[in-house]
């Protein structure tokens, strides 16, 4: 598959195989992909097709067994699991279902976690949290804790620390999946906006409803990528 300066994700001919005491399960076979920078993907697919496990080679949370994943012109494949970490947590802001905030701490806290991770000040830390608290719509609540937010603002507390730290990409797993149908709407129309200022976002969603917001869609099969996608906007 060929590349260009604009590729920020290129997936070539990737394998992911378990040895478990009873033998070795594929759970990828082959995937290949590429996603360019500004691309607002979905990946869809029925429980055990291999998304979560795509998923976590994606966010540099598990390595393949085979094959060559290149983020940012780096084949992240030869990395130590030191290398991984600190790649991870400069490149790749994680959205998850169920929101994954710090319970004892305020949201501009919980955004300012990864920042403190990565060693910037405590004083530029604060001051970029409350302006992405603010981006995302939820600035007056940022000394609220999360047990006094509702599910939408808990995830918008969490998509504001996914954008920390400035990264490459964007990653969502079912971000909607543990919200009514309304603050599922709003999340998704958060997701957009960002999209349409150039931030790269991967979405793996069962909600066909999420997964038509984006450019295009992605269906995962028994462990493979299928070759076409469906591309919603005709891009």
């Amino acid at each position: 598959m060929s590349t260009s300066q604009n590729t920020l994700i290129s997936l070539e001919d990737v394998h992911k195989t378990y040895r478990l005491s009873w033998g070795e399960l594929t759970v990828l076979k082959g995937v290949t992909l590429r996603i360019n920078k500004g691309d607002f993907i979905a990946i869809m697919g029925p429980s055990g097709s291999g998304k979560s496990t795509l998923l976590n080679i994606l966010g540099l949370l598990d390595k393949p067994s085979k094959g060559v994943y290149t983020l940012n012109g780096q084949n992240t494949t030869e990395f130590s699991d030191d290398e991984l970490s600190r790649f991870r947590n400069k490149s790749i802001g994680f959205i998850f279902q169920y929101f994954n905030l710090f319970s004892q701490l305020t949201a501009i806290q919980n955004v300012e976690v990864p920042m403190e991770y990565a060693g910037v000040s405590r004083g530029d830390r604060k001051k970029r949290a409350a302006a992405l608290l603010e981006k995302v719509g939820i600035g007056s609540r940022m000394d609220h804790k999360p047990t006094q937010l509702s599910g939408g603002e808990m995830q918008r507390v969490a998509i504001a620390r996914s954008l920390s730290n400035n990264p490459s990409f964007l990653l969502a797993d079912e971000p909607t999946g543990n919200l009514d149908e309304a603050s599922g709407e709003k999340i998704v129309n958060v997701l957009k906006e960002l999209s349409r200022e150039g931030i790269t976002i991967v979405v793996v969603t069962h909600n066909p409803l999420v997964a038509q917001q984006t450019h295009k869609i992605y269906r995962m099969k028994d462990g493979a990528l299928l070759n076409t996608n469906v591309d919603v906007n005709g891009m």
